[in-house]
This record gives structure tokens, C-alpha cells and sequence, in this order.
């Protein structure tokens, strides 16, 4: 669910995207933040997604959405940037 919400924020370009979960998953939230950024190229978007296991990450954050699938799994905030110039 989390990365259908990112997708939908990010092909309206509200703004730039940061998907958040746990430490174990690192680098599968980080693949999904890649994955959204070459969706959104491939569509001409000037928006960016973003993955991280640091909640500290989501500081300076205008709106987040926590977002939860299948029970018994944790929630992923998604984060909606504003002005960000993380790489």
C-alpha cells in the first residue's frame, strides 16, 4: 500500500517521496524508491523517491502518511518532501 500511495504522489508531483521501514528492509524500501524514480522519469516527472530505515529522515516533513498492509506486518510512513536536496 505504501508504495501505491508513493506512486500516486508522485505521478501528481505534490512532491518528493521518502518510504520508510525497518532496518532489516533497508535495501528492499531502498530498490521500491528506485523503482518509483524510473517510473518516474520514464513519465517526464520532476519528483524524486526516496528510501531509508531512519525515521530521523522524515524531519522537516509538511505531511505523513502511514500506510499498513497485511496484519501482523509493520507500517511504512511515507514521506512528502518539501524542497529536498537529499540524494
Amino acid at each position: 500500500m505504501g508504495v501505491t500511495t508513493a506512486a500516486m504522489v508522485l505521478i501528481r508531483e505534490l512532491d518528493d517521496v521518502m518510504l520508510i521501514d525497518i532496518k532489516e528492509k533497508e535495501n528492499a524500501v531502498k530498490g521500491e524508491a528506485l523503482d518509483l524514480n524510473h517510473m518516474a522519469s520514464a513519465l517526464g516527472l520532476s519528483v524524486k523517491a526516496y528510501g531509508s530505515a531512519d525515521y530521523k529522515d522524515m524531519e522537516g516533513s509538511d505531511l505523513v502518511i502511514v500506510t499498513a498492509g497485511f496484519p501482523g506486518r509493520l507500517v511504512r510512513p511515507v514521506r512528502i518532501c518539501s524542497g529536498s536536496t537529499q540524494t
